[in-house]
């Protein structure tokens, strides 16, 4: 019997350079919208930080679904 979980089940973890890859972004402004509570948050391995993809997943179809802020 094997006590590997399915792929699907397993939880995906990606770094702040995955991060930027994956929202077309700089880690500068990862960590900005992290400080302002509007990023989620990492999770911490050991003194690396990862986040959880579905975490990102999630809030990239809430960001999505919002209106466009106004530009001042």
């Amino acid at each position: 019997m094997s006590s590997a979980q399915p792929a699907e089940s397993r939880v995906q973890l990606v770094g702040i350079a995955k991060l930027e890859d994956l929202l077309d972004t700089s880690r500068t402004t990862i960590w900005r919208l992290l400080r302002a509570g509007e990023f989620p948050e990492p999770l911490f391995i050991g003194s690396r930080r990862a986040w959880r993809l579905t975490d990102i997943e999630t809030w990239i179809e809430a960001r999505a679904s919002q209106p466009p802020k106004p530009s001042h």
